[in-house]
């Protein structure tokens, strides 16, 4: 991404674009791009926007499966797609939903 952002950089200085495209980003079912409360963070012994974890490496450290009460609800990141384990984790069920 560093080097993305300085080669854009440079190219919008030399050619005075203001606003230079400086990475594409897509999110898919093979994502697992997510947030989880400040508590589950402390929990695996990381801080909040550490750096990035899959699914199974947070669950491996926290010793235990995530719960959707894990996820903070408004987080924009927890609205992405993701894998069947990301959305499995993070989505109540229609029955939890119905109560």
């Amino acid at each position: 991404m560093e080097r993305s952002y300085s080669t854009a950089a440079a190219l919008a200085k030399l050619s005075g674009e203001k606003n230079p495209t400086i990475a594409r980003l897509r999110f898919d079912d093979t994502c697992e791009v997510y947030m989880v409360r400040d508590s589950v963070w402390k929990a695996a012994g990381l801080e909040p926007m550490e750096g990035c974890i899959c699914i199974g490496c947070l669950e491996k450290r926290l010793g235990r499966r995530l719960k959707p009460k894990d996820f903070p609800r408004r987080h924009p990141f927890n609205s992405l797609p993701g894998t069947e384990r990301l959305i499995e984790r993070r989505d109540l069920d229609d029955e939890e939903t119905a109560r």
